[in-house]
């Protein structure tokens, strides 16, 4: 018989250790659950699911566990394999035994339960810096095979496309990452608008999800208004936004140095220091405004711009500048050396 009651009563047992801070015990509590489950599931060869939404309840108490039982491991020997792997390798077998199932009918396949297994492993991956793994997955997910992620809870898939935006910026694919991730920002927004007074974590998931969306944004060329900034409580981004609109290097330069560690630790320092080409094409830019003598952007004027916002930057220094952009498609033209830049009559500033 399925044993219903003794998974039941195994599951509270692991939740009653968690609260009662005895995280090893939870663990292989929840470990010797998931694999009963996981037994469950091999052994029923009638076209049913149901055990699908129990793993996914349970694969998410194994992960939680497994990150509770290593803080507090007093071993260090090399041989020992921590916790939070055991549960990599148990999940990893569910994920394997679900991703082949062949029910024609989608409703009763065990690929159901993947996508939520997919998202417990890149909660895991990313928690051990191992981001080679997730490739493995979204070549998965991405299989014509893969059911449609509108069988999905939204959930899974805002989860699912958070993770893979990530995944995409470690990539330096900005154009996907951007993607995935207004994907979930429209989805979180909609959440949060019509549940805020319940579910105040929702303020809390936009806000780090902003902290990834807007610095891949600004690099695109999209820049967000300063009252979403301003909304989630982002004083770190308020003078980056501002100072690219108006092409204050300077008051870029600061800010980026100001909030430094923060970018760092947020994992989109680089994108940021990208940004600062992007800060000099709109300084340029507006330059050429103000200047216009023939589709020619004299360089004195530039060197000019440059002292009124204290950036000592000599001839060479600058032409070297404006040849990063003119090669990264910031601006269409060429250098005359010590004179100007000869712009395209077309565009000569594209917006992306």
């Amino acid at each position: 018989p399925v044993p219903y009651n003794d998974i039941l009563l195994q599951y509270f047992y692991s939740i009653h250790y968690m609260q009662q801070s005895q995280y090893i015990k939870a663990f292989n509590v929840c470990l010797n659950n998931n694999k009963k489950l996981f037994e469950v599931m091999k052994t029923t060869t009638n076209s049913s699911n149901w055990y699908i939404y129990i793993i996914n309840r349970v694969s998410i108490q194994l992960r939680l566990c497994s990150y509770k039982a290593d803080d507090i491991k007093v071993t260090n020997k090399k041989t020992d394999t921590s916790y939070v792997n055991q549960a990599q390798s148990h999940l990893l077998q569910y994920f394997r035994a679900m991703i082949v199932d062949r029910a024609k009918d989608i409703s009763q396949s065990k690929k159901l339960g993947c996508l939520n297994i997919v998202v417990q492993l890149f909660k895991i991956y990313f928690k051990l810096n191992n981001h080679r793994l997730c490739t493995t997955l979204v070549r998965s997910v991405n299989n014509p095979n893969f059911p449609n992620f509108s069988t999905f809870p939204m959930s899974q898939q805002v989860s699912y496309y958070y993770y893979y935006g990530r995944l995409m910026i470690f990539d330096e694919n900005y154009d996907e990452a951007e993607k995935a991730l207004t994907f979930v920002f429209n989805h979180l927004h909609n959440i949060n608008s019509q549940l805020k007074h319940q579910y105040p974590q929702f303020q809390h998931n936009m806000k780090q999800l902003l902290q990834l969306l807007i610095p891949v944004k600004l690099l695109l060329g999209q820049s967000p208004s300063l009252s979403l900034v301003q909304h989630y409580q982002l004083k770190e981004y308020t003078n980056i936004v501002i100072a690219l609109k108006r092409g204050n290097v300077s008051l870029f330069n600061e800010n980026l140095k100001e909030y430094q560690y923060l970018f760092i630790k947020q994992g989109v320092y680089l994108i940021l220091e990208k940004c600062r080409a992007l800060c000099y094409r709109n300084l340029l830019e507006k330059v050429y405004q103000l200047t216009d003598t023939d589709n020619k952007l004299q360089i004195n004027a530039c060197i000019k711009a440059c002292n009124l916002l204290d950036l000592s930057h000599d001839v060479n220094e600058l032409e070297c500048i404006i040849a990063n952009l003119i090669f990264e498609g910031h601006i269409k033209g060429y250098i005359a050396h010590n004179r100007c830049v000869v712009l395209s009559k077309k565009e000569p500033f594209p917006t992306k």
